[in-house]
């Protein structure tokens, strides 16, 4: 199966989603999957640097950092598209893709304890608050890296229905491992594509 992973890398504002996706990855490529990351716009060089030296191997690229319709143009070669949420830069692009006539499942995994202090926060918070929930009710299935608990309250954040999210985490706060989540995650995977077969 291969599968994308969209990785927000706005400055320094998504280095928790950075690292944990990152980490995800790295996990997951122990297990039959050719992995693809990418992330779209607002990042500087250092995180470029970084994150293309923890990908490489014969089943994980890292894409690189891209604008949001360079990002687009080939997401439909894959059999899965995995988008990490809260992001800054490319969600309308995204929007577009997934409204698409044919396109291959998407997974939102929603990062929640996210800081965004300032102004600039302000933005960032005003920009998921925009597309998120468009882009969460055209998504085949939302996980939080929360409880099921916290899963509704995110909902709720954004204005939409919950009721089939899926918390990665059993409630003790980062109590899982990497292996844990990945494991919750390609079961996610194998049911999403299952519905296609």
């Amino acid at each position: 199966m291969k599968v994308v992973h969209i990785i927000p890398a706005a400055f320094d504002y998504f280095d928790d989603i950075k690292t944990r996706a990152f980490s995800w990855v790295d996990e997951m490529s122990k297990y039959d999957l050719e992995l693809e990351v990418l992330t779209i716009q607002y990042s500087t060089d250092k995180n470029n640097s970084d994150a293309s030296d923890k990908i490489k191997s014969d089943r994980r690229k890292f894409a690189g950092v891209i604008s949001g319709q360079a990002g687009m143009a080939n997401l439909s070669q894959f059999d899965l598209v995995h988008v990490h949420c809260p992001m800054l830069g490319g969600a309308g692009d995204l929007l577009k893709w997934i409204k698409s006539e044919s396109r291959p499942p998407l997974i939102c995994t929603y990062h929640p304890a996210i800081k965004f202090p300032g102004i600039f926060g302000w933005l960032i918070r005003g920009y998921n608050q925009y597309y998120l929930p468009k882009i969460f009710v055209q998504a085949d299935i939302v996980t939080v890296y929360s409880d099921q608990a916290g899963c509704q309250q995110i909902a709720r954040r954004y204005g939409v229905n919950g009721d089939s999210w899926l918390g990665l985490d059993d409630g003790q706060k980062n109590a899982l491992t990497n292996h844990e989540v990945v494991l919750k995650l390609l079961a996610v995977y194998s049911q999403v594509v299952s519905k296609l077969i």
